[in-house]
């Protein structure tokens, strides 16, 4: 298969565990937040993680409208300092290769 394969998951206790085995298997990692989780529980993980799903809708409801309140937690994450210190990280690593 040309491409490659994602896979988001939502944070769970063995959460690092699941993420080093995907790694292990050659697969990108991302978290998904549900709307009401607080955006400082990604800090654990961003050096385990290549991607954050910000989700704007609660999930398992099917007609929901967009929360706009999913802006403004986009803006935060974006400009939390961790966030942009690890990408930045990331970011300078990929250019230099």
């Amino acid at each position: 298969m040309k491409g490659r394969l994602e896979h988001s998951f939502q944070i769970e206790k063995n959460i690092k565990e699941i993420l080093s085995k995907i790694k292990s298997l050659g697969f990108k990692r991302g978290l998904s937040i549900k709307p009401n989780t607080d955006i400082n529980k990604l800090v654990p993980y961003l050096d385990d993680i290549d991607l954050i799903l910000v989700m704007t809708v609660e999930p398992g409801l099917g007609g929901q409208q967009f929360l706009e309140s999913s802006t403004k937690r986009l803006k935060e994450i974006k400009e939390k300092d961790d966030v942009i210190q690890h990408y930045q990280e990331l970011f300078d690593e990929r250019s230099e290769a």
